[in-house]
């Protein structure tokens, strides 16, 4: 008689397989929406409304976002949870028209956006 192994184990080795498999897949990491584009870091959150509050009122063809990092400081950002080819399209934009040393940032801990343009 062969020994079995249960079904909630086969279950779970399948499923650790897969995010193996997933894990292992060459574009995994480009598919993840976890990109923001910072073109500003504020310790306090009133600095990052006024500054998302005078960007909002030019002509940007990205909605503005306000994003408390993972470090406690207020980020403002082009949008936020985004993919690495969008990312690295909206920096492009940010330097050449926002600010020369914008960046981008990966987290999937950001949580939502703050900012609401009036």
């Amino acid at each position: 008689m062969k020994d079995s192994i249960p079904a909630q184990s086969c279950a779970k080795h399948r499923k650790i397989d897969s995010l193996i498999k997933i894990s292992n897949s060459h574009n995994i990491h480009d598919t993840l929406n976890k990109y923001f584009v910072v073109v500003g870091s504020h310790e306090k959150m009133d600095d990052a409304i006024k500054q998302a509050n005078e960007l909002s009122r030019k002509n940007i063809p990205f909605d503005i976002h306000i994003y408390k990092s993972d470090n406690g400081i207020y980020a403002v950002c082009l949008g936020g949870y985004l993919s690495n080819e969008e990312a690295h399209h909206r920096r492009n934009y940010a330097k050449d028209n926002i600010k020369p040393d914008a960046y981008i940032r990966v987290s999937i801990l950001w949580g939502n956006n703050l900012y609401e343009h009036k």
